[in-house]
């Protein structure tokens, strides 16, 4: 899994670029138009070009927002959507595909903090879901991972950022 952007609706697109630039300090990677849709979206980040971005869009005909409506969305690049689809659903969460290359996914179903053995052992990334879990639960109970074609790896890295949460 990784992580690609969060993206903020911004009433004036510039003052906010020159906020995130100027007083916080990121890079402006790059704005793009879209008349049709009259929007623009801009692109910040720390680094280069493949890292998480901060995604700013000004829909035109907008200047401001109310307290809590401006959040958009955080986006994942996953190598296998469908398995993921599966873990939240197993979860309680909900999955609705809006088209081939757009889903919604709505984890306020999510009623347990306990990834199913026979459904986290098919994947490496259950650790990585146990995270969330923790947070929304306070505990978390994973499988050891599978799913991996190249064979056995160590675990240290996955058992030390666990305890580095507590």
């Amino acid at each position: 899994m990784k992580y690609l952007h969060t993206m903020v609706r911004v009433g004036d697109l510039d003052k906010s670029v020159n906020f995130y630039t100027e007083v916080i300090g990121l890079k402006h990677h790059r704005t793009k138009e879209y008349p049709d849709g009259e929007f623009s979206l801009a692109f910040l980040g720390y680094g280069g070009e493949t890292e998480p971005f901060l995604e700013l869009t000004h829909n035109w005909n907008t200047s401001d927002y109310e307290l809590g409506n401006a959040y958009g969305h955080m986006a994942f690049g996953v190598d296998d959507i469908y398995a993921t689809c599966e873990k939240i659903e197993a979860l309680g969460g909900k999955v609705e595909w809006i088209d081939d290359n757009k889903l919604l996914i709505n984890g306020g179903g999510i009623n347990t903090y306990e990834i199913p053995q026979e459904l986290g052992s098919k994947y490496r990334t259950a650790a990585l879901h146990g995270a969330a879990l923790a947070f929304r639960f306070g505990k978390a109970k994973i499988p050891f991972p599978g799913g991996c074609k190249i064979g056995p790896r160590p675990m240290n890295r996955w058992v030390d950022t666990w305890e580095a949460l507590g």
